[in-house]
């Protein structure tokens, strides 16, 4: 919970002012905020902003595999496949072989 003021803070001053669909940098910052929000027990936050993100086309590999760890461990196993396919969509950066093996294992749940 130390990194929650900061990330608050960072959250706070850069999402008024960022454009829509241009945030592969902010999606970072939010993929953080997100990150923090969960680990203090603030699921439904960290979920609401991952999913404003992606409504303003801030989106991010990074963000992706968040937001779909969040969805997977809640078992909400077809949000959380619907998200890392379309991670899987993005760009790859670093988060490629942890969103394949999590929408295998979402497809597994799902028996699909």
């Amino acid at each position: 919970a130390n990194e929650l003021p900061v990330a608050e803070r960072l959250y706070t001053a850069l999402t008024p002012n960022w454009p829509d669909n241009c945030g592969y940098e902010l999606s970072l910052a939010i993929e953080r905020w997100a990150f923090v929000l969960a680990g203090d027990g603030r699921t439904d936050e960290a979920l609401a902003i991952c999913e404003n993100a992606w409504a303003r086309g801030w989106t991010s590999e990074e963000l992706a595999n968040r937001h779909s760890l969040i969805l997977e461990r809640l078992k909400r196993y077809e949000e959380a496949l619907d998200i890392a396919e379309r991670g899987l969509t993005l760009p790859p950066h670093h988060d490629r072989e942890a969103l394949e093996k999590r929408a295998l294992r979402c497809r597994e749940r799902l028996a699909l």
